[in-house]
């Protein structure tokens, strides 16, 4: 298939249209830090020892969305019921944090169309020397 694919396109283009090809394919996951922002749908930022996560949701209410977070992975979804309200977003991400969050204490708001998810950040686990018995 990729013989096929770069004897269609001229080399000059071989790359570009390979380069898309993959970002399509691998467009389900964003790997990031969490200084990053995305676009004007959503972002993802640090600010006092918490990893923030804002998103546009508008018309959508709390039961209308999939929250969960994984393995510093952070899943962002809209559920099947959207599709019956008029004009409401569909959404679905993945997030690759680049800290591990203590999800105990992890919190989403939604207030005039806004998702907001605070995850605090964990402390780093310090070193201890292990004795014996």
């Amino acid at each position: 298939m990729i013989n096929s694919l770069f004897a269609t396109y001229p080399t000059r283009y071989s790359t570009t249209t390979l380069d898309s090809l993959l970002n399509d394919t691998l467009k389900f996951v964003d790997y990031c830090s969490d200084e990053k922002q995305y676009s004007s749908q959503y972002k993802l930022f640090t600010e006092d020892n918490n990893i923030i996560f804002k998103c546009s949701m508008p018309g959508l209410d709390q039961e209308h969305l999939d929250i969960v977070i994984e393995n510093k992975l952070l899943k962002v979804k809209t559920k099947e019921s959207v599709k019956e309200i008029d004009f409401a977003p569909s959404f679905k991400k993945s997030f690759k944090l680049s800290n591990d969050v203590d999800c105990v204490n992890s919190f989403a708001s939604l207030e005039k169309g806004i998702l907001t998810i605070t995850m605090p950040k964990k402390e780093q686990h310090k070193t201890s020397k292990i004795k014996f018995k």
